[in-house]
């Protein structure tokens, strides 16, 4: 239902992307441009949610009308790849004290 608030602008639909993903308990990975076959230029999302112990990658892929999502088996094996790799460094960079304590001390 969220996504359904997104507007024609690019970036407004990438903050409506991520919303609904933290709104379901998930993550927003990454955004990819694509072209669409008439020329026009989309957004696709890849998203982690969490989901019974487990995590499942959505890949939600803008329409010149709405949106349509695509589930894990729905992805292409190598863009699915690519997404278990970026979680994968994300969960190590978050790990590693050398990271973290230098941005949390900024904060403060």
């Amino acid at each position: 239902m969220a996504m359904e608030l997104g507007g024609a602008d690019p970036q407004s639909w990438i903050d409506v992307v991520r919303k609904a993903s933290a709104a379901a308990g998930g993550d927003l990975l990454f955004v990819l441009p694509s072209p669409d076959p008439d020329g026009e230029i989309r957004q696709r999302a890849m998203i982690r949610l969490h989901e019974d112990d487990r995590d499942c990658l959505v890949f939600v892929c803008q329409m010149e009308k709405g949106y349509t999502i695509r589930d894990e088996n729905q992805i292409d094996p190598v863009l699915a790849e690519f997404a278990q790799a970026t979680i994968k460094v994300m969960q190590h960079l978050s790990a590693d004290d050398r990271v973290t304590g230098p941005l949390a001390e900024a904060l403060h």
